[in-house]
């Protein structure tokens, strides 16, 4: 009979196992031996309790006790600890036959359910973070977090590659650095341990730390990092950063976890990207306001200095003739008053085409363009492609783009010669500006590009400048037709 029970215990695939009232096991099938690393022998030598993890073992030794005091069955989930420090969710039934002083059990394996669940839930917490339009540090913050709680790591540390080649940690959670002992050299800090960590992991040479012995190639500088794993976290193509995740032990380390902590990354570079974009349209903006100001200076400034100053100037010299009528000073005072009058009417005229030209309202962007390549000083070669009227947001944004391409190009290219295409093309309209000179320039630095960015930017387009020094400057732009 013992040997028939036996075998219909073995033919179970999930964990089967009789509890002494004194609890200790008594007897377990193959599938409760495969499930906690251990043989029979040890399993039935030691109580049930010892294999619990410690913070689950007072609720399982409780519900125990309601079995000996003839409570019933009882169901519940706790934490099993395996032979090798894996920690394994098991959801028990039970059923006690206290005549016999015995408690049949049967657990249920329910680790990847309760991890995905768990895994979920770690993601929507941070998601909601991302939406919500959080600080980035507190999105940094929780990833590290949730990844190390969730993964079971002894550490996690979340680093920014920066643009000089430096590394910064901007978050993380776990055990203390003596702990793990890193141990940076004299020149450097933890950052850089960290970052060796982790590019210790990501090569394929490296073998990792399956039998504990540590991240290959790091050797002194994290004495007490048995394993770890590395996730980039990519932000608009770029390697913006990675996270790391540390065990003390290396056989604790799931084959899958990589691509769990990729889910986290990818929170993490949607984070970093719409910062960087609150940025850029911040400073845009900035950009915009400071534009205005300084158009409305230049105005003010112009018509002081120009019209304004030769309009009180023909006034003067009017006033004068009139009292000079009869003799021979008046006609030189009229001819002084007209060509002053003449000169202020120009001048309006150019302050008045670099708001809004009118010819480019009457007549359309051809006329427009041709009378802005007559008046630069570098030979404009013009390839209007339009057949008709563009839509007036398209016609201002080009005329005005090409317009201040030409004045960069004068001003910095020292070209001798510039060659302008305009093209409709599959709902858009293509703009190229190429000169012949210097190159070099640089829109992160130059003012003028980045207003022209800006402008192009406004309305849905895109600006891509090519610039190599000696060989010239290549300004593309599309813009939608379609109203953005």
């Amino acid at each position: 009979a013992e040997r028939d029970i036996g075998e219909i215990l073995d033919v179970s695939l999930d964990p089967l196992c009789i509890i002494g009232i004194d609890g200790y096991l008594k007897r377990v099938n193959l599938a409760f031996e495969r499930t906690l690393g251990y043989a029979a022998a040890e399993l039935i030598a030691r109580p049930l309790v010892e294999f619990v993890h410690p913070d689950d073992r007072d609720a399982t030794a409780a519900s125990l006790l309601r079995l000996r005091e003839g409570h019933g069955e009882e169901s519940f989930e706790s934490r099993s600890v395996r032979a090798d420090g894996a920690v394994r969710w098991l959801r028990w039934n039970t059923h006690p036959l206290l005549e016999r002083g015995l408690v049949y059990a049967a657990a249920h394996d329910v680790t990847d359910i309760r991890t995905l669940a768990d895994e979920q839930a770690a993601l929507r917490r941070v998601a909601t973070l991302v939406a919500e339009g959080g600080d980035a540090a507190d999105v940094f913050n929780a990833v590290s977090l949730e990844v190390g709680q969730l993964l079971g790591a002894d550490a996690t540390r979340l680093l920014r590659y920066e643009s000089d080649g430096r590394v910064t940690i901007v978050a993380g959670h776990g055990v203390s650095r003596t702990e793990l002992g890193i141990s940076p050299p004299p020149d450097r800090d933890d950052a850089y341990v960290w970052s060796r960590v982790a590019e210790s992991v990501r090569d394929p040479r490296a073998d990792g730390a399956a039998d504990g012995a540590g991240p290959a190639g790091v050797g002194e500088l994290a004495r007490g990092i048995g394993a770890a794993v590395a996730s980039p976290i990519l932000v608009s193509g770029r390697q913006w950063g990675v996270i790391v995740a540390a065990w003390k032990r290396g056989e604790t380390v799931r084959p899958d976890t990589e691509t769990r902590m990729g889910q986290f990354t990818e929170l993490v570079a949607t984070a970093v990207a719409n910062a960087e974009s609150r940025a850029l349209l911040a400073a845009s903006r900035q950009r915009i306001v400071a534009t205005a100001d300084e158009t409305r200076r230049r105005l003010e400034r112009d018509l002081h200095d120009g019209a304004q100053a030769r309009l009180v100037n023909t006034v003067v010299a009017l006033k004068l003739a009139e009292k000079a009528i009869g003799s021979e000073k008046a006609e030189g005072l009229v001819h002084e008053a007209l060509e002053n009058a003449e000169r202020a009417n120009e001048e309006l005229r150019e302050l008045a085409r670099g708001i809004m030209p009118a010819v480019l309202t009457r007549n359309g962007l051809g006329p427009a363009l041709e009378a802005v390549a007559y008046r630069s000083p570098i030979p404009v070669v013009l390839d209007l492609r339009t057949h008709g009227r563009l839509p007036e947001h398209a016609e201002v944004t080009t005329y005005f783009v090409i317009s201040e391409a030409l004045t960069n190009a004068a001003k910095h290219s020292h070209a001798t010669a510039v060659h302008v295409t305009v093209e409709p093309i599959d709902g858009d309209v293509r703009l190229s500006i190429d000169d012949d000179g210097v190159g070099g320039a640089d829109p992160a630095r130059g003012s003028g590009l980045v207003g022209l960015r800006d402008r192009v930017e406004a309305i849905g387009g895109t600006l891509t400048v090519r610039s190599a020094a000696g060989e010239g400057t290549h300004v593309t732009v599309k813009l939608p037709l379609a109203p953005h």
